[in-house]
């Protein structure tokens, strides 16, 4: 293909629409090549932030499950020393059933 000046200048979108690079400017080209770098680097980034917020999450339920449980086994020694006649029972869990048909 070859360009002049008079060209009208094709935007990334119609660049990425093309099926092949055949045809292209090498500015052209090298302007995909910064467009797929850029989101590729912020794709990292984007993970990377995801992946410490995950962290983040599981550690804050760690420490609230282990927090729990020491609120339960404070209540569980209060009640036997107020009651000890009564047996300590463990609470039960809901589990979430599937709703699938």
């Amino acid at each position: 293909m070859c360009t002049t000046t008079d060209e009208k200048t094709r935007t990334i979108d119609e660049l990425l629409a093309l099926d092949t690079y055949q045809g292209m400017l090498d500015a052209e080209i090298d302007s995909i090549l910064k467009y797929k770098i850029e989101h590729a680097l912020a794709d990292r980034e984007r993970l990377a932030r995801v992946a410490m917020e995950i962290e983040l999450t599981e550690q804050l339920i760690e420490d609230n499950t282990r927090s729990a449980q020491r609120a339960h086994d404070m209540l569980q020694s209060i009640v036997e020393a107020e009651f000890p006649t009564v047996k300590p029972v463990e609470p039960k869990r809901f589990e979430p059933r599937s709703l699938e048909v």
